[in-house]
C-alpha cells in the first residue's frame, strides 16, 4: 500500500521529457496532417529561434553523411533547368566567392588544369591588349 502524498518511481518507459506547455499527439492523431493554420502557428514560433553550435553541427553532419540520392538529384537538376536567374541573384552569386583565400594547394591545381588553354582577354584591366585581340569596325560592319 502506498501511503498517500508519497510519489513513486515511474517506469523507463513512461518517463519523457516535455517543456513547459508541450503536448504529445495521442495515438489517434498520430501521423495525422496538420491543418495549415496549425503549420503556421508552428513556423512563426519556430522562425527566428537560433539553434546552438552542438544542434547546428549535428545538422551539418548528418547532412554530410546522407547527401542526396541521384533520384534526388535528378529531380533538382529537372526543376532548375532552364529557370533564368534574376540580375540581382546572378550579382549574389558572383559576390559569393569573392574575397576567399585559395590554399597554395589548390592555386597549383588550377595552375596545372589551366596551363596550354587559351584565354579571353576578359581580365586584361591594366594591361595592354595584344593586336591580334583589337577588332576594328570595319571587320565587325556585315555587308547589306
Amino acid at each position: 500500500m502506498d501511503p498517500i502524498g508519497e510519489e513513486q518511481p515511474l517506469p523507463p518507459a513512461a518517463v519523457t521529457l516535455l517543456f513547459a506547455g508541450e503536448k504529445r499527439r495521442t495515438p489517434k492523431h498520430k501521423g495525422r496532417p496538420l491543418s495549415p493554420e496549425h503549420r503556421a502557428a508552428l513556423s512563426r514560433a519556430h522562425t527566428g529561434r537560433p539553434l546552438s553550435p552542438e544542434h547546428r553541427a549535428a545538422i551539418s553532419q548528418g547532412l554530410r553523411e546522407k547527401g542526396l540520392s541521384p533520384g534526388q538529384r535528378a529531380a533538382i537538376s529537372r526543376a532548375l533547368t532552364g529557370k533564368p536567374k534574376t540580375p540581382e541573384h546572378r550579382a549574389a552569386i558572383s559576390r559569393g566567392p569573392q574575397g576567399k583565400k585559395l590554399s597554395p594547394e589548390h592555386r597549383a591545381a588550377l595552375s596545372r588544369a589551366l596551363k596550354g588553354k587559351k584565354h579571353k582577354p576578359h581580365a586584361t584591366i591594366n594591361k595592354q591588349i595584344p593586336d591580334h585581340y583589337v577588332v576594328t569596325p570595319t571587320e565587325v560592319a556585315r555587308p547589306a
